[in-house]
């Protein structure tokens, strides 16, 4: 439930302290990394309130958008590429999402994280795959004079060595 770590996010972030913050948030359930996605709003948030002056106006919204949800957050500051996040836009990318920042009509700026359901599907965070190595035969062709046949020969070992 994006709707509920949205407002959760924003409150824990202060800075409505100093800045009107407006939410319009859907009910918008997708499966994504939570801890990701707070640290991509937290950081949406964060950078809109050191650029935005005191008691200005801060949008949040999140809407449903294709097979995910759009997180967005405006301000009344003109900004460029160069302002987003690359933390964000790492984060947004490593769900399959993307971040992008946008101009507004009425001015200042739009920054916006498109996360695709499913994007937090997947393997916990320090989880293990069982990954089998196999090295055909080291065969005297192998050998290199920088010695890497025993790199070959070594992985060759190990792989029997799965099979034993």
């Amino acid at each position: 439930d994006l709707e509920t770590l949205v407002r959760r996010v924003v409150e824990e972030s202060g800075v409505d302290a100093d800045h009107e913050v407006v939410i319009h948030a859907d009910r918008v359930v997708v499966a994504v990394d939570p801890l990701r996605t707070e640290q991509i709003l937290a950081g949406l948030l964060r950078a809109s309130g050191d650029r935005t002056p005191a008691k200005k106006t801060i949008v949040v919204r999140l809407d449903q958008y294709e097979e995910g949800a759009l997180i967005s957050v405006s301000d009344p500051e003109p900004s460029s590429d160069a302002s987003m996040s690359p933390v964000v836009q790492r984060f947004a990318e490593a769900q399959a999402g993307w971040a992008t920042v946008e101009g507004r009509e009425e001015g200042g700026s739009s920054f916006k994280v498109y996360l695709p359901d499913g994007a937090g599907i997947g393997e916990p965070a320090g989880a293990t795959r069982d990954v089998k190595v196999v090295v055909d035969t080291p065969t005297d062709d192998w050998e290199h004079s920088d010695g890497s046949s025993m790199l070959v020969q070594e992985l060759h070992r190990l792989s029997t060595a799965e099979e034993n």
